[in-house]
């Protein structure tokens, strides 16, 4: 008997599933930093991909819910790669596309913070 299988090409059951439904959970419930702090902090990859082939820090980018530009902040500080190209089909996009789209001075001070380390993840 075959069990079934995710998205994420594991099986339901294996670890890195339940890791990377964790951290997406959290980003997708407000981008709720601590739930996604504590995935990455067990061992989730930051660069986990959805079911549409977009990582983290593009739907948090993207979306920008609640909480986006602190999770975001945390996402870059721990290594996203901001020039992974994500999405499927012809309209593929990075994070720094994104970045360079949005006007938001506030919110990207935020981040900046993150990358040149003034906030701790």
């Amino acid at each position: 008997m075959t069990r079934p299988r995710s998205d994420f090409g594991e099986t339901r059951t294996d670890a890195p599933f339940r890791l990377k439904r964790r951290l997406w959970a959290s980003i997708e419930l407000d981008d709720n930093y601590e739930g996604v702090k504590k995935a990455l902090d067990d061992g989730t990859p930051v660069d986990s991909k959805d079911e549409d082939g977009r990582t983290p820090l593009v739907y948090v980018l993207r979306y920008r819910k609640k909480n986006w530009p602190r999770v975001a902040g945390l996402l870059i500080s721990r290594a996203a790669d901001v020039r992974l190209k994500c999405g499927k089909g012809k309209h593929k996009e990075t994070a720094l596309d994104i970045l360079i789209q949005i006007n938001d001075e506030e919110a990207l001070d935020v981040i900046e913070q993150y990358v040149t380390g003034v906030l701790t993840a």
